[in-house]
């Protein structure tokens, strides 16, 4: 598999994950909990799509290394 289509399929297979898990997910999402269990801050769910391009970052920065 070429290197550009496999650093497609890095940045668009998680993007497509969180989309389906985006309607599952409650409107706020705790960001941190207190060691009494207790959340204090929440974020919005669409948060979460700035996890998506974590694994496109980690693969093209290893990716270089080889």
């Amino acid at each position: 598999m070429k290197a550009r289509t496999k650093s497609l399929l890095v940045l668009v297979i998680p993007f497509i994950i969180l989309g389906i898990t985006y309607f599952f997910l409650p409107a706020r999402i705790p960001r941190q909990f207190h060691l009494n269990g207790e959340p204090p801050t929440y974020a919005a769910k669409e948060f979460i799509f700035l996890f998506g391009f974590l694994p496109f970052l980690i693969y093209q920065k290893y990716r270089k290394k080889e």
